[in-house]
C-alpha cells in the first residue's frame, strides 16, 4: 500500500529547517498549487509558505519551474513584494496526481542528486529577486539535515546560478521576489538534476553481465 501524498510531503516538511516557511507560513493570499511536477517527471516542487500577492507555477523546460502572476497579471506589481517558500526533492517513477492520493507502485523519492540552480528575473531595471537555498539530506533519512546554504541576487531583468558544493536529493528554498522599484513579470527557476541516461545504465548493465561472466568463468576453471 502506498503512502499518501499527505503524510508523504509532511513528513518532508518536518524535516525543514526553521529558516524556511517561517517568516510565510499563514499569511498572505495563495493560489499556487499545492505541488507541480517538471516536465522531466524528476522533480516535484511541493509550497509550504507564501507572503504577498496571489500567484501561480507552472512546469518549465525539463527540470524548471516558472512563477507567474494570475492570468494577464504580473507576478509582483511595482510596489508590491512576494516571499515564497517552498521545498524540490527528485523522484523516480509514476508521478502523483493529487496531494491526497498515494504515490504508485516504483515511486523512489530522493532518487538523484541535485547538482545547481539557476533564476531568471523578467521585469523592470528596479526589481530584484534575492534567494536563499538549503541543500539538505532528505528528511526521511534517520539524521536530516542542512549540508550546505547558499543563494544568490539578481537586480533588474537578469540572471544567476549556483553550483552546489554537494549534490543532494531535497532543496529547502526561499525566494523574496521584490517589485519596490519596478514590476515583475515572472521568475523562472531551473536545476540540474543527476539523471543517468539511457545509454549510460545499458552499459553499466552490460558490465554488470560481463563481470558475472567472468565469474562464472572463474569458477568452472
Amino acid at each position: 500500500m502506498g503512502v499518501p501524498m499527505t503524510r508523504f510531503l509532511r513528513r518532508c516538511l518536518t524535516g525543514c529547517t526553521v529558516l524556511l516557511g517561517a517568516a510565510f507560513l499563514g499569511q498572505g493570499a495563495q493560489a499556487a498549487p499545492a505541488f507541480v511536477v517538471s516536465n522531466s517527471g524528476n522533480l516535484l516542487l511541493v509550497v509550504n509558505g507564501a507572503s504577498g500577492p496571489d500567484f501561480d507555477i507552472v512546469p518549465e523546460g525539463k527540470n524548471g519551474f516558472k512563477i507567474t502572476g494570475l492570468g494577464t497579471n504580473p507576478l509582483v506589481a511595482a510596489g508590491d513584494d512576494l516571499g515564497v517558500s517552498f521545498f524540490v526533492a527528485t523522484f523516480r517513477g509514476p508521478a502523483p496526481t493529487s496531494i491526497n492520493s498515494p504515490p504508485g507502485p516504483g515511486f523512489v523519492p530522493f532518487a538523484f542528486p541535485i547538482l545547481g540552480a539557476s533564476g531568471t528575473l523578467a521585469g523592470a531595471a528596479g526589481a530584484s529577486l534575492g534567494e536563499t537555498i538549503v541543500g539538505q539530506i532528505p528528511p526521511t533519512a534517520p539524521n536530516p539535515g542542512p549540508v550546505f546554504t547558499t543563494g544568490f541576487s539578481i537586480s533588474g531583468p537578469g540572471s544567476d546560478s549556483v553550483i552546489f558544493p554537494v549534490g543532494v536529493p531535497f532543496l529547502s528554498i526561499l525566494k523574496d521576489i521584490n517589485g519596490t522599484g519596478g514590476q515583475v513579470d515572472f521568475v523562472i527557476q531551473s536545476f540540474t538534476v543527476a539523471v543517468p541516461e539511457p545509454a549510460s545504465l545499458a552499459l553499466l548493465g552490460a558490465g554488470l553481465l560481463g563481470l558475472a561472466g567472468l565469474r562464472r568463468r572463474a569458477r568452472q576453471g
